[in-house]
């Protein structure tokens, strides 16, 4: 009860008379609001509305759906998905659909995920402009890997990643589907790769590496290190060298691969999560895994002409470096250094 009463206290009058505007509506009306609403080449706005212009319109809508009763709440959530299948190319820019996918995140409307298929199935999206096509689709697939781990993410973007338009979205795709599964990563890696053009016989070079770097780096936070480490020897072998490269060449590399005590280990590069995990022992029973790994320990140092284990060093102080500079309270200073 105390609860309850704090949530109303904290309702100002406008929200109020907003949230009394919603629930003046049925999900059909509703939708057609957000629609036009969301079609406005200037931002959000309604005509019956009253949004602050101080903060984001769609973080204000958030805030007025979680105010609104449970069953209000999936009406709004059914007008978004509805205000999205009403989307039209001849007469909706994609500005609008970004808008509505972001509102869809917010409220947490996963039935839209269903809507954005029919989009991209029935290609409407490639009658926008390319750059438009480009951002539209982008964005569209972050909404729906944001779902994840639902089902459908996964099963949606297993389709889409058999077709070759979505090439192009290879990182957000691969991303979203390691955080359905993680386990799994050594199924989706390959999918990722002949998405990039990489394969058994491509030289990862520095520039490929530093393409995908921040793709690497979300893999390994959201697969994390043991995990990275317990299922790599079920990957198809043709991936393993590449897999390895993208993961430790250029110049922020995810990971460090080091070679001690009879074992090859990986880390996190990152100071703030630096976990490692043994992948390979160098023993009678897992010589030919040892044997394939050490090798390629053997050529990323001799084409980097240094030794590995000062690539985790470099990486940490250009990471330091970065964050200190921008560290103005000497408390939490103090602190970063003792964490790195």
């Amino acid at each position: 009860m105390q609860d309850i009463q704090k949530k109303e206290d904290t309702i100002t009058e406008a929200d109020q008379a907003n949230l009394e505007w919603i629930n003046s509506h049925t999900e059909e009306t509703l939708s057609t609001a957000l629609l036009i609403a969301f079609s406005n080449p200037d931002g959000i706005k309604f005509d019956d509305l009253e949004l602050s212009h101080r903060s984001s319109a769609l973080l204000q809508l958030q805030n007025l759906f979680k105010n609104l009763e449970p069953r209000k709440q999936e009406e709004f959530k059914a007008a978004t998905v509805t205000a999205i299948c009403e989307w039209s190319p001849s007469a909706h820019r994609g500005i609008t659909l970004q808008r509505l996918s972001y509102l869809a995140a917010y409220l947490r409307a996963s039935k839209s995920i269903e809507q954005f298929r029919v989009i991209f199935l029935q290609q409407k999206l490639h009658r926008l402009s390319l750059d438009e096509e480009y951002r539209t689709t982008a964005i569209l697939l972050s909404t729906i890997a944001g779902f994840a781990p639902l089902p459908k993410v996964k099963k949606l973007f297993l389709e889409l990643s058999r077709k070759e338009h979505f090439k192009n979205y290879a990182p957000i795709i691969f991303l979203g589907l390691c955080t359905c599964e993680p386990e799994d990563y050594y199924i989706y890696f390959p999918i990722f790769a002949n998405s990039i053009d990489v394969s058994k016989g491509t030289n990862i070079t520095d520039e490929i590496a530093n393409n995908y770097s921040i793709t690497m780096s979300e893999f390994v936070r959201i697969v994390s290190i043991s995990t990275i480490a317990d299922v790599f020897f079920r990957m198809n072998s043709d991936y393993w060298k590449p897999f390895i490269q993208l993961l430790c060449s250029g110049s922020t590399p995810a990971i460090h691969l080091s070679y001690h005590n009879r074992e090859i280990a990986i880390s996190s590069t990152n100071p703030l999560n630096n976990c490692e995990a043994v992948l390979v022992k160098e023993d009678q029973e897992s010589i030919y895994y040892f044997q394939t790994v050490f090798e390629l320990f053997e050529q990323l140092r001799e084409s980097r002409g240094e030794g590995l284990n000062t690539l985790a060093e470099r990486t940490r102080k250009f990471i330091r470096e970065d964050l200190v500079a921008s560290i103005t309270d000497p408390e939490k200073l103090g602190l970063f250094h003792e964490i790195v």
